[in-house]
């Protein structure tokens, strides 16, 4: 805009010197108008006086350098008249490129103030993204840490159960052998051999007949007080004559809610057992808090990776259109360097230009 108007100023003041030498052409046509009747004059003069002649020869000769002069100045016009209107046309080029290079920067304005409202969204959107990474990072490290926990409490029970198993296994051998041995004893697998062919007791003794003969075992006690005998029928009997105290029990129940077993007997007396040491509804009721936490925790893992992963969706089209948005920023700005540069070179030529006007002025 300076460089318009100065050479706006230039082309006025080049119009105005432009004027006033077309004044001073028409000065010196009127100069040598005259001057051609002056000669015309002085000849009329020379035949009436020789010193007039000799006075007109001298001033023909002031007029001759008059005219040599202004056919100078007219030359020298002429050029100055053929640079102003060059340094016209070149200062109206200027003006042109520098109205296109202005409009170009306006756009490019434009679009870089665009595309910094654009790259400031992106990175709200990204910090965003990271603030909800972060924290289903954070979630998925606890839920890591339970499920790592659980796996270590199953891995626990894996290691019992495999002991319990191979336990099994060594008992099921035993029996095995027990079975082998049991057969061996027998001498035959004939079942004929294997059932008792009588029962009785007879004295307090009892006694099994089978195919191998009869066998009695003593059902009475040889420790003293013992008031245990044997009836007439040879069967077993108490002496309750001789016992001072019957100890038998009326009463037996078990309370659920205090997990204990109790009963009375004829004393009145209700000693209790407590069987709370038996009752795992605790741990079975662990283990089932335990899996519901699991299964949620899966259900949550399941969905943070598909949260994740809609995320990563979303941060690759940001980084392309982030990517797209660097590269137009950075040919703009080149094409800023440009116009820059171009500027400058537009400047510099004006500036030549005035000082060139200043000159011819």
């Amino acid at each position: 805009a300076t460089n318009i108007a100065a050479n706006t100023s230039n082309i006025t003041t080049n119009t105005s010197n432009i004027a006033t030498n077309t004044t001073d052409i028409a000065n010196n046509a009127s100069d040598i108008s005259t001057n051609a009747t002056n000669i015309s004059t002085n000849a009329s003069d020379i035949a009436d006086n020789t010193s007039e002649i000799i006075t007109n020869a001298t001033n023909i000769t002031a007029n001759t350098s008059n005219i040599t002069t202004n056919t100078t100045d007219i030359a020298n016009n002429a050029a100055d008249i053929s640079t102003n209107a060059t340094n016209i046309a070149t200062n109206t080029s200027d003006i042109a490129d520098n109205t296109s290079d202005i409009a170009n920067n306006t756009t490019n304005i434009t679009t870089n103030t665009s595309d910094i409202a654009d790259n400031t969204a992106d990175i709200t959107t990204n910090a965003t993204n990271i603030a909800a990474n972060t924290s289903n990072i954070t979630t998925n490290t606890s839920n890591i840490a339970t499920n790592t926990t659980d796996i270590a409490n199953n891995a626990s029970d894996i290691s019992t159960n495999a002991t319990n198993i191979a336990t099994n296994t060594s008992d099921i051998a035993d029996n095995a052998s027990d079975i082998a041995d049991h057969i061996a004893a027998d001498a035959d697998t004939n079942i004929g051999n294997e059932y008792n062919t009588g029962s009785g007791i007879t004295g307090g003794s009892l006694e099994i007949t089978d195919g191998g003969g009869t066998e009695s075992v003593n059902l009475i006690s040889t420790d003293a007080n013992n008031n245990i005998t044997a009836g007439l029928d040879g069967a077993l009997y108490l002496n309750v004559a001789s016992v001072s105290i019957a100890e038998t029990n009326t009463t037996l129940s078990f309370d659920g809610s205090t997990n204990e077993l109790s009963y009375t007997n004829e004393l009145g007396n209700n000693p209790a057992v407590d069987m709370s040491s038996l009752d795992d509804s605790a741990g079975v009721a662990a283990n089932a808090s335990d899996i519901a936490n699991n299964t949620t925790n899966i259900s949550t893992n399941a969905s943070d990776i598909a949260d994740n992963t809609a995320d990563i969706t979303t941060n690759a089209t940001n980084i392309a259109a982030n990517t797209s948005n660097i590269t137009t920023n950075t040919s703009n700005i080149a094409t800023n360097t440009t116009d820059i540069a171009n500027n400058a070179s537009d400047i510099s030529t004006n500036a030549t230009n005035i000082s060139t006007n200043a000159s011819d002025i």
